[in-house]
């Protein structure tokens, strides 16, 4: 019987690991820079606060970047989310948790359904 119940409370304390609801960060980049401004490094900080804390849940970056210097979305978006992941992973997150999505070369025109997302952000998901 004190098998079960410690095996119950396992399990129980496993399932609220990974079966949270996650959380979504917005960090924010100097412009036309890959260098996180003092309020993006502090939002790394609090994601890899967050995702210590829920070891079993996966995170995803994305970088977003629109506006008219449209011949730079590649290359800087690629870069922020590079940075982003490095300093993830110099925090203490496994890289193979990491999963980058579109390779931060996703593109939002003023007026798509992203435009209210700021310029210069790059999109961190913990368990989503």
């Amino acid at each position: 019987m004190l098998r079960r119940v410690a095996l119950l409370l396992m399990l129980t304390s496993l399932a609220s690991c990974a079966g949270g609801l996650g959380q979504t960060y917005y960090v924010q980049f100097q412009t036309f820079s890959a260098t996180p401004d003092a309020q993006g490094q502090a939002t790394v900080q609090s994601v890899i606060a967050y995702a210590k804390q829920n070891p079993l849940m996966p995170v995803t970056i994305d970088g977003f970047h629109y506006g008219q210097y449209t011949n730079q979305v590649d290359t800087m978006a690629e870069e922020r989310v590079r940075v982003v992941a490095n300093m993830l992973v110099q925090g203490g997150i496994s890289r193979s948790r990491i999963d980058i999505l579109g390779k931060g070369g996703i593109a939002y025109a003023q007026g798509s359904p992203m435009a209210a997302l700021p310029p210069n952000t790059v999109k961190v998901g913990v368990g989503l």
